[in-house]
């Protein structure tokens, strides 16, 4: 049981954390750690090139010499795709915070992300579950990092180092 589920989220990435007492009184406490819940989205980060095999430009040629604008989706292609990965990294961060019975759910993505996330993050009223948004890219910190700027940012209580004998 954790009082804390973090989320740290961008639209290639997402990492699920708890915050948690150490096991020893010889530790620094409480710790950011991290679970083995990390999800990827396959499709984010990929070249067009990649992904639908040819390098379109946005216009053609026509027969009659004149150039045509075309329109073959793939922004709204790839905007349906971080709202599936949204989608599924919200549920599994509300399961993970009720099965762990988290008292407050932390999300931080960067701004596009977070409005992804926001539209599908159902919390049930019955859990209690205080949520809180930071509009920030952390994706690629470390643990501690993240710590250390949520902790300063006053959303999460700071590592306490321990205390000499």
């Amino acid at each position: 049981m954790s009082d804390y589920c973090i989320l740290v989220a961008d639209a290639m990435r997402a990492r699920i954390f708890t915050l948690e007492p150490s096991a020893f009184p010889t530790e620094s406490t409480p710790r950011l750690v991290e679970q083995q819940m990390d999800f990827v989205n396959p499709e984010e980060g990929i070249s067009g090139s990649e992904l639908w095999g040819d390098t379109r430009s946005g216009r053609t040629n026509a027969s009659d010499g004149k150039i045509h604008g075309y329109d073959d989706h793939r922004e709204q292609h790839l905007e349906e795709n971080r709202r599936r990965f949204a989608r599924q990294i919200a549920a599994q961060t509300i399961r993970h915070a009720i099965d762990h019975q988290a008292k407050s759910l932390v999300v931080v993505a960067e701004k596009h992300m977070l409005g992804l996330l926001r539209e599908t993050m159902d919390i049930p009223s019955k859990s209690k579950i205080k949520l809180t948004e930071i509009a920030k890219d952390y994706s690629r910190l470390s643990p501690q990092e993240i710590h250390h700027h949520l902790a300063e940012a006053q959303i999460i209580p700071a590592i306490k180092k321990p205390a000499a004998r």
